[in-house]
């Protein structure tokens, strides 16, 4: 199954350089990677738009008209069946994707799912 990984940013490109690394590291279904700039002033576009990756989409907007706005481009840009919504300061950890996308196939009554990491904290299930 194919995903749309959904990312707004404005400047911070040394959080979008390892964003895009943990992607293409950590995630194991096919997927494109869609970039809404928000009128970075910093190397965020020139950056993204060297990388030449065939399932790279970038949004660009001359000024920042916030995450939201960001983020619905994205979406509406989107052509796969899930999409995720996330910033550049975040780095998936390996194959963050299965559990998502399997949770979602196994109960279509849902149509959004997440996923949380909380610190050190461990639960056990009784």
């Amino acid at each position: 199954m194919k995903i749309d990984i959904c990312l707004a940013v404005l400047n911070k490109l040394e959080y979008t350089k390892k964003f895009v690394d943990s992607v293409f590291k950590s995630t194991r279904s096919d997927f494109d990677l869609i970039v809404t700039n928000n009128g970075s002033s910093d190397e965020t576009l020139s950056w993204l738009e060297s990388l030449s990756l065939s399932n790279l989409k970038i949004i660009d907007f001359p000024k920042n008209m916030g995450c939201a706005v960001g983020w619905n481009a994205a979406l509406k840009a989107g052509e796969n069946n899930y999409r995720v919504l996330t910033q550049n300061d975040i780095q998936f950890s390996k194959d963050w994707d299965i559990p998502l996308i399997s949770f979602l196939e196994e109960n279509s009554d849902f149509m959004a799912a997440g996923s949380m990491e909380i610190g050190n904290m461990s639960f056990s299930q009784d």
